[in-house]
């Protein structure tokens, strides 16, 4: 039991030197002029028939209508028929067969003739403000991430996931920002130079899960500058807890095991920076013991240690809370009860994350199966 609980006073001492790093960064918002006559979209469309007509209005208003690209892939919906409904002068690609997100970018790709390219999901909005960093990218940046955060909705299902998103953008892409080497820009938005994305699209591995974590991994490895902007991008969020483990244990956790080699090699890379070596080392480091809190919880749990269980939990809470005192002014109005779930939440991620481990291995062992 000893052993159990020197596990985790060492796991939580480091996730707490991380978070303080992380609160502690003195982030200057960087200024930037928009040109989105520079700029061409491309939104991949799949089973979106709720949200893609609110996008397209958006988009008109903000883009010139001839570097819109809407690349219906093969839906079984009425996405298609919306999107000609709202999309008259706009590109509107309609795919008989199913290419995946990866697919339709680069069937795509050859008809871009601005110097910036903007992908966004179809479920996203965009605020009438809404700017791009056509200015960064014309200096030293080669592709930026925005500030996604869900759409608000009430739910205590999204509250937990507006504080989860709010970490991730407003203490982890900052930090990373620092060094231009955030690790992951969101599949919901992000703004590419168009001759690197041609390129890095052609060497993306295509349908596998994580492909916008790959596709920014890619980046950094060929040498890219990965910006960060507070620019909001609200996206839909799973309102029900099933939707939300399907999203995460066939999605987002299995494409995070995935990338492991390649955030290896650049964590190993001589040309990175070494606050970014630190970062990648965490997210590696919080993967890989998950198992072991997991053990440790349950050990926990099972010798009925109570006062350890709420010291635990207690302890979390304090992170989550100086977190939310740090970031909590710029988006996230929730109550208190959402706090307090969090570190409950957190175990079910843990818990995720793991599971995502088992179905990568299955999904690969049966892709391999077919190949023979």
């Amino acid at each position: 039991m000893d052993s159990i609980i020197v596990v985790f006073l060492f796991s939580f001492i480091f996730d707490g030197l991380m978070i303080t790093m992380y609160l502690l960064v003195k982030y200057l918002l960087k200024k930037f002029s928009s040109d989105h006559t520079k700029v061409s979209v491309i939104v991949p469309l799949y089973n979106k028939e709720r949200t893609i007509g609110n996008l397209i209005k958006r988009l008109r208003c903000l883009f010139p209508l001839k570097n819109i690209f809407v690349i219906n892939d093969a839906s079984t919906d009425r996405s298609f028929k919306i999107a000609q409904k709202y999309g008259k002068g706009i590109n509107i690609i309609d795919l008989k067969k199913n290419v995946g997100k990866v697919g339709a970018i680069s069937f795509v790709m050859s008809k871009i003739t601005t110097p910036f390219t903007l992908i966004l999901d179809a479920d996203v909005m965009l605020g009438s403000d809404f700017k791009c960093p056509t200015s960064l990218l014309d200096e030293k940046i080669t592709a930026c991430s925005f500030n996604v955060m869900p759409m608000k909705t009430g739910k205590i299902l999204c509250d937990l996931q507006s504080h989860e998103y709010a970490k991730s953008m407003e203490l982890g892409r900052r930090f990373q920002d620092i060094t231009s080497s955030v690790s992951c820009i969101s599949g919901a938005a992000g703004l590419f130079q168009t001759e690197r994305l041609r390129e890095l699209t052609n060497l993306h591995s295509n349908n596998w899960d994580g492909e916008d974590f790959e596709r920014t991994l890619i980046e950094l490895d060929r040498d890219g500058k990965v910006s960060y902007v507070p620019e909001l991008v609200e996206t839909e969020v799973p309102k029900r807890f099933v939707k939300l483990i399907k999203q995460r244990i066939t999605g987002w956790w299995p494409g995070l095991w995935r990338n492991i080699p390649i955030m290896l090699k650049l964590m190993m890379k001589p040309s990175s920076h070494f606050l970014f070596k630190i970062d990648l080392f965490y997210q590696l480091f919080s993967l890989f013991t998950d198992i072991f809190k997991i053990i440790t919880l349950f050990t926990v749990i099972y010798n009925k240690c109570f006062i350890v269980l709420l010291t635990m939990y207690f302890l979390y809470l304090i992170l989550d809370v100086l977190s939310y005192k740090k970031i909590g002014g710029n988006y996230l109005e929730y109550p208190k009860t959402t706090l307090a779930l969090y570190p409950i939440y957190n175990v079910a991620q843990m818990l995720m994350r793991v599971a995502g481990l088992f179905v990568l291995i299955k999904k690969y062992l049966r892709t391999k199966m077919q190949k023979t």
